[in-house]
């Protein structure tokens, strides 16, 4: 019996065990064929697919939401914000030399100071210069956010938007221009300590995204992002009707929050570089704003960043813990759990910011009764008082989940910290404790280079030490019991790399 003759549900079944260029081959062999694998192609090719924000990807957007085959499996969509960001790739390397302060006197040295003479090289030089204009043209002319209106109205299943950087993932014409280049686009650069006078690309891409999915009226369900300056994105650029209408019908976020490199006097895109420019620059505002946006919220994955190069592990004033409490993370986090009111929440993700036991009670009340899975990853708990030195911040935190989350029934906790160091979930006679004025210096002293410090002498101890993970809600209550007194406070405390599996979970196939 011929292939053809076969049901397209097991043809589906045959395609779903060939690799990607034999599924390209055999649809291209026959029309019937081609016509009879049509939803298996759609399902595996169309419905999440990334871009670079380049013409050439973003008009291959717009080519498949025309698509009447097509545009219907799309239900994802993910963009990397990147293009030679922080790096200028060798055929432009003596840019790197230059010592403009400017984001323009960076461009201008760029285009004026250095034209290779070698063929090949002009050639790469000119591609990198077009795919750079190109670029910028997308993201700050306006360009980006009119193509994206488009798409989104014509994708009628997408409910999913979002960022991914790094080699790790392969955005649709990453590949043509490192053909071009000579050098991978996706690839992150060091990050400079210079100011910058404008947004950054992610958070501009954040800005582009809203703007079109409030005015093609897509009702988005999912966003995540990466390395947006939230306090930085003035009211202007975001009017309150268009952060509602963009982001109201959201249920779920993961934001990767950082403080912003655009000083608070300068302008930004013609607008001041915060929300209020009237008024002084509060750190948070932003978030607070996005949240009051999504009043039906279900899941949240939160992390915050102080700035480049600024380590979560070490005060913003070395030597001197109590520092954290002026830390940008620390403020963020204080106000959107004063102002926000997380009443749907089921499932919580937060890492990397340093807060007080009731600072998490506050953010966690409103929706502790629903919540089923919590995930805290990289955070100190201080002391509720700055005097109050023998205090167990974890303690009380721990003994809330038990008293009003009776719901949980998933927790991992990694890696979590008090002022002066690490939390252990094992006694251990070996590890020193956290007490004692040697502290401060070992909190600068001891960071692995892995955390962005020096090595020297650096604790590593086992995994299962610095991890707690329940799955059952039974077994959640109960064990979140015994560690309100079962936790021991010690010294800072290093492991190695959780499965990162662990902790990134897609629940995007999931019904609500």
């Amino acid at each position: 019996m011929g292939i053809l003759k076969l049901p397209n549900e097991l043809l589906h079944d045959i395609f779903s065990y060939l690799e990607d260029q034999d599924v390209f081959n055999g649809r291209l062999s026959n029309k019937s064929l081609e016509q009879a694998t049509l939803a298996h192609f759609g399902k595996r090719f169309f419905r999440k697919k990334g871009f670079m924000i380049t013409s050439p990807p973003v008009n291959i957007l717009l080519q498949i939401a025309a698509s009447e085959k097509l545009r219907k499996y799309g239900q994802h969509i993910w963009f990397n914000p990147d293009c030679f960001t922080f790096v200028s790739p060798a055929c432009a390397q003596l840019c790197e030399d230059s010592d403009s302060e400017s984001d323009h006197e960076l461009d201008s040295y760029r285009r004026t100071a250095f034209r290779p003479v070698d063929k090949q090289a002009l050639a790469q030089y000119e591609a990198y210069q077009a795919c750079i204009d190109d670029h910028e043209a997308l993201l700050w002319q306006g360009v980006l956010e009119r193509k994206l209106a488009i798409a989104f109205e014509s994708l009628p299943n997408l409910m999913t938007i979002g960022m991914r950087r790094s080699e790790d993932y392969s955005p649709y014409g990453w590949r043509t221009l490192k053909a071009a280049v000579g050098e991978d686009p996706r690839v992150l650069g060091p990050i400079p300590y210079r100011q910058t006078k404008r947004l950054s690309g992610s958070t501009q891409l954040f800005v582009a995204v809203l703007q079109a999915a409030a005015s093609s009226s897509k009702q988005i369900q999912r966003l995540y992002t990466d390395a947006v300056e939230f306090d930085n994105i003035s009211h202007l650029q975001l009017p309150e009707t268009v952060l509602i209408a963009g982001c109201e019908s959201i249920l779920y976020l993961e934001l990767n929050a950082v403080k912003g490199w655009v000083p608070t006097g300068k302008r930004v895109g013609g607008v001041r570089g915060h929300n209020n420019p009237s008024e002084t620059f509060v750190p948070g505002s932003g978030l607070v704003r996005l949240f009051s946006a999504t009043p039906n919220l279900k899941e949240l994955g939160l992390q915050i960043f102080s700035g480049p190069r600024q380590s979560h592990l070490i005060a913003p004033i070395p030597k001197d813990p109590e520092s954290w409490r002026q830390s940008y993370p620390y403020l963020v986090l204080a106000n959107i759990a004063a102002n926000v009111s997380f009443q749907h929440l089921t499932r919580i993700k937060l890492e990397k910011v340093p807060a007080t036991a009731a600072i998490l009670q506050s953010l966690f009340k409103p929706c502790a009764s629903a919540l089923t899975s919590m995930k805290l990853r990289d955070i100190r708990l201080l002391p509720s008082t700055m005097d109050a030195e023998t205090e167990r911040p974890w303690s009380d935190f721990f003994s809330f989940l038990v008293a009003s989350c009776p719901s949980l029934s998933y927790v991992l906790f990694q890696h979590l910290m008090h002022a002066r160091g690490g939390v252990s979930f094992q006694p251990e006679d070996d590890l020193p404790a956290g007490d004692g004025e040697n502290e401060n210096s070992y909190l600068i002293d001891h960071v692995p280079e892995s955390h962005g410090g020096t090595g020297r002498a650096a604790l590593f101890v086992k995994f299962d030490r610095l991890i707690l993970e329940v799955s059952g809600r039974e077994e959640v209550h109960s064990k979140l019991a015994e560690v309100v007194q079962a936790h021991w406070y010690c010294q800072s405390l290093f492991s190695y790399a959780m499965d990162e599996m662990l902790w990134h979970t897609d629940t995007s196939d999931e019904d609500w």
